[in-house]
């Protein structure tokens, strides 16, 4: 007798064990559940805003240019924009052109754009593509303006030598220097470096153009479509 109730009891025992370690792991596994879909949510309404934020970072242009008090800010090379005032971090050459050594005055500077007007009032923006320049915005802001005049930027060249690059023309001949202030530093997506003896510049987004250089000079003017 004792040994039948006792194995009712042992397996009543073992049945009411076992409904509630079921109980307790649905109650688990909701629970994990519930956390990785909050954690799903969080991130979807949290990383724009990261970006967002990110995006807004308010940069000073006078720090990163160490502009000492009174100082005026130019262009470093020539930019071209479009009908709107919108100027590519990538200078398409095409549209109308903004030429080295214009003074400006910066209104505005982020992450992902910097808005300056001229002294004539016009207002600029330049539209930073970090993937395609693969730099952060200040070192943009150092190629892209400076302290020195168009006369100092300019200094040792010949009337002919500054009549083309003030209009944005590159030609034989030309040194690294000369196509630099007139083109400025080519995308680093497709020109690592300066010292590269083939520079790439776009005139628009399907035409790029190669600048070949031999010995400092430039030797070849390549216009390729890229489709």
């Amino acid at each position: 007798m004792l040994p039948s109730v006792f194995f009712v009891l042992t397996t009543v025992f073992r049945f009411v064990y076992f409904q509630e370690t079921v109980i307790v792991y649905n109650q688990l596994q909701k629970g994990l559940i519930m956390k990785k879909w909050f954690c799903s949510v969080l991130t979807i309404l949290v990383l724009p805003l990261i970006m967002f934020t990110a995006g807004c970072r308010q940069i000073s242009v006078a720090e990163v240019l160490q502009q000492p008090q009174n100082a005026t800010i130019y262009t470093q090379h020539n930019l071209w924009y479009d009908t709107g005032n919108t100027i590519s971090s990538i200078n398409y050459q095409s549209g109308r052109l903004l030429r080295l050594g214009t003074e400006v005055k910066i209104i505005s500077a982020t992450d992902s754009s910097i808005k300056f007007k001229t002294g004539e009032g016009k207002v600029f923006t330049i539209d930073f593509k970090p993937e395609w320049m693969m730099l952060s915005m200040p070192a943009y802001i150092k190629q892209t303006f400076t302290l020195k005049s168009s006369e100092k930027l300019c200094s040792g060249l010949n009337r002919n030598q500054i009549s083309d690059i003030m209009h944005g023309v590159v030609k034989k001949g030309m040194t690294r220097r000369e196509v630099l202030l007139c083109c400025g530093p080519p995308p680093a997506c497709r020109t690592p470096s300066v010292t590269c003896d083939t520079w790439v510049y776009w005139t628009d987004r399907y035409t790029t153009v190669r600048v070949v250089f031999k010995n400092n000079k430039v030797v070849e003017i390549i216009s390729l479509k890229t489709l």
